[in-house]
């Protein structure tokens, strides 16, 4: 059932495919989101993206990170901010969201372009990555978060 639900979600992510049809063209998911989703991924049940949006199509603000509750997409813990801010990679390792990009602050903690979402507050792992570039690509393998 659960394997089920996700590729439900993951086949109305951001847009409704309907298998290139003619007469027929994708469609928004909730209000939609204001720019491009670069990582998607599911946390506790429900569905996260990662990227260069600022807001919902509703105009509230998401800062990079949003979740899917539902009915629209709404801000996670007041999301990533910096002087060139955005998210590359979702990945869920021990229970907790690991958000990486290139960005200084993760709500209001101060952070280097990774983050811990615990579902209630934001940590820095270790002082962060120092990479003029931020993550590109994060990822578990074997219990091992590869950044």
């Amino acid at each position: 059932m659960k394997n089920t639900t996700i590729r439900t979600i993951l086949s109305v992510i951001l847009y409704i495919p309907c298998l290139a049809q003619p007469g027929y063209e994708w469609v928004p998911v909730g209000s939609g989101l204001s720019d491009r989703v670069q990582s998607l991924c599911i946390f506790r049940d429900t569905l996260y993206a990662g990227g260069m949006f600022l807001t919902n199509g509703n105009g509230d603000s998401l800062h990079h990170l949003a979740r899917w509750n539902g009915l629209d997409w709404e801000g996670v813990g007041g999301g990533t901010d910096g002087e060139i801010g955005y998210i590359n990679k979702l990945a869920v390792y021990h229970d907790r969201l690991y958000v990486g990009g290139k960005f200084d602050k993760a709500g209001q903690t101060s952070v280097r372009n990774i983050a811990i979402w615990d579902g209630k507050k934001w940590s820095s792992p270790n002082g962060g990555i120092y990479y003029d570039i931020g993550i590109v690509e994060m990822f578990v393998f074997e219990d091992k978060l590869y950044v």
